[in-house]
């Protein structure tokens, strides 16, 4: 298990080069930016992931109701699933609200905003504009 997980990790940092070669930050707040765009991507797909395992759990411990180790170890991850998606869900409102405290954001719509680093990467009109010395 552990060799899959580091051949991922492996495999996201190579496909993540890009993004860091194509995000020149020049102070802190873009680098914020960068972060917060990266943040915005990476934490609705570990959700979707911890929901996934949540109920992944809970079909193991309806369907193998008749085995008590199979439902012991769907209620474990079902548990493990709830876990996870509580800690990520407050850790991204915890964020939120430290970026709203620390770096503007009065009227409620976000202190930092996406600096459109990562819009180059699907074509959006920030990097377009950058390539045509706008």
């Amino acid at each position: 298990m552990s060799h899959i997980l580091i051949r991922f990790s492996i495999a996201a940092a190579a496909a993540a080069t890009p993004l860091v070669a194509l995000a020149a930050v020049r102070n802190l707040q873009g680098l914020i930016g960068l972060l917060t765009d990266l943040l915005n991507m990476v934490i609705p797909l570990l959700i979707a992931l911890a929901f996934v395992a949540f109920l992944w759990g809970l079909a193991n411990f309806i369907l193998k109701s008749d085995d008590e180790k199979e439902r012991a170890n769907g209620r474990r991850l079902m548990l493990w699933g709830l876990i996870a998606l509580f800690v990520m869900v407050s850790a991204w409102a915890i964020v939120g609200i430290l970026e709203n405290t620390f770096f503007g954001g009065g009227g409620g719509g976000g202190g930092i905003q996406s600096q459109g680093y990562l819009d180059c990467l699907y074509g959006g009109e920030t990097c377009w504009g950058q390539f045509q010395g706008r």
